[in-house]
């Protein structure tokens, strides 16, 4: 076993004899000038998840976040003396902890999650790094100039440089670096038809309450439906599937919105479960514009005409086909 893997394991053995902390911070790379697509849908995965799980975090935001979190990858969690780096084992250090959105699954039902999780992951992700890393026109005007923003030059030029080489190793691994942009948009378009299809009229993928399944999808889609690109075919695809869009809204709603009615305002940075307001306020669908509107690099008219950027999920079927 990979050592980092093994003292994630241990960490999580052990933090499961502790209550969740109270200062619990959530550690991502800045959302307004820096953080990429495939990034940002793995930190919002997991702020879904811990509002689903009713437990109170605070984001935090770190220019060098990457090279903070013991895996390389975001986010990442500090909970008392424990370090612990993305979804799955977040989930795992907070199942140790008897917060559990599954216990109410069988045994077939929790393999069937795990089965689309794993779907979500491999597709998704991958199709947010390609259009990211290997898509010309998106890694020109948005991927490079925001991925070096906070580091000065060269080094920003050069840890573009690796960070590239490493995605496309990945991506060759994967059979997802020669791909052209069309198959991508098929294999995100299957993708969202088996979710689509799983999903049916149910306002969540395992009844009325929300799973990893859900936190991980809503985190994957929403990126796509609100960031603006200059090649707009991923918000297109997602936006064909109504039931994944309506599903996204109730999960905004629900889980990123309660606070709204009652103290006026909501901020990202903290988790739902304390009710607590920041210093940087502003709701989840502003958080978003907000960064949306620094990854430009050009006038939105220049933009393809449909290009993903909503100021709220409201806006999405009212915009271009």
């Amino acid at each position: 076993m990979p050592q980092v893997l093994l003292s994630e394991s241990i960490s999580a053995e052990l933090g499961a004899q502790d209550p969740w902390p109270s200062d619990v911070k959530l550690f991502q790379p800045f959302e307004v000038e820096q953080i990429l697509l495939p990034e940002s849908a793995a930190c919002l995965s997991v702020a879904a998840f811990l509002r689903m799980c009713k437990l109170d975090f605070k984001k935090e935001e770190r220019a060098n976040a990457e090279f903070m979190s013991p895996s390389g990858r975001v986010p990442f969690i500090k909970a008392g003396a424990f370090v612990v780096a993305e979804l799955e084992h977040i989930i795992t250090f907070v199942g140790h902890k008897t917060v559990s959105l599954t216990e109410h699954l069988d045994s077939t039902q929790t393999s069937d999650m795990r089965a689309y999780m794993s779907l979500v992951n491999n597709v998704l992700g991958s199709a947010e790094l390609y259009v990211s890393w290997v898509h010309p026109e998106t890694y020109n005007s948005v991927t490079a100039p925001r991925y070096s923003s906070v580091y000065p030059w060269p080094l920003g030029a050069v840890l573009t440089w690796q960070r590239r080489r490493m995605v496309l190793k990945r991506l060759q691994l994967l059979g997802w670096k020669d791909k052209t942009l069309k198959e991508v948009y098929g294999e995100v378009d299957n993708c969202c038809r088996a979710l689509a299809e799983r999903l049916e009229n149910k306002p969540f993928f395992f009844g009325k309450s929300g799973t990893e399944l859900d936190a991980v999808v809503f985190g994957h889609l929403y990126t796509l439906l609100t960031t603006p690109l200059p090649d707009s075919g991923l918000a297109s695809v997602v936006r064909s599937y109504p039931s994944l869009v309506t599903l996204c809204r109730t999960i905004e709603g629900e889980y990123f919105k309660k606070e709204v009615a009652s103290s006026g305002r909501f901020s990202r940075n903290e988790g739902t479960a304390s009710g607590r307001s920041s210093r940087n306020e502003g709701d989840l669908s502003e958080a978003r514009s907000r960064g949306a509107a620094a990854s430009k690099t050009k006038p939105s008219e220049d933009l393809n005409e449909s290009n993903g950027e909503y100021d709220k999920l409201e806006d999405i079927n009212s915009g271009p086909a």
